[in-house]
């Protein structure tokens, strides 16, 4: 029984983006203005029913924010955080939305493609970047 659920362990975390430290650079548009992006960084660890964000943040101009650190249960590919469904995570693919906040990280030949909004009635905030592994 326990080879069993060693393999089955195994084969769910093969099947989500590689757990580690994703950095790069990209763009930002804060209301229809573009702004470098000197620096992106997300760090998560993937292991069975858990996703942990262990941080993480972008520079980006004048504007900048950190990543708390944050657990989320993984149940069937859903991410659960305190009870409420905020995502999933598959095999490529990683997405969490919260009220006006989404982030969308898919993975592609080793690269990660990170996509971040903020969007208001009043504000639209995106982040756009192409991170690699550390």
């Amino acid at each position: 029984m326990k080879t069993y659920l060693l393999f089955l362990l195994i084969s769910f975390n093969s099947f989500a983006i590689p757990s580690g430290v994703y950095s790069g650079e990209g763009m930002a548009t804060l209301n229809g203005k573009e702004i470098p992006c000197e620096m992106l960084e997300i760090r998560f660890i993937h292991e069975g029913d858990k996703l942990i964000l262990r941080g993480g943040g972008y520079r980006c101009g004048d504007i900048q924010a950190e990543y708390p650190y944050s657990v989320f249960n993984v149940v069937d590919g859903e991410l659960i955080y305190h009870g409420d469904k905020v995502g999933y995570i598959s095999e490529h693919k990683l997405s969490l939305q919260y009220e006006e906040f989404s982030l969308n990280a898919t993975m592609v030949d080793g690269l990660l493609y990170y996509n971040e909004l903020w969007q208001s009635n009043e504000d639209y905030f995106q982040v756009l970047g192409m991170l690699s592994p550390n």
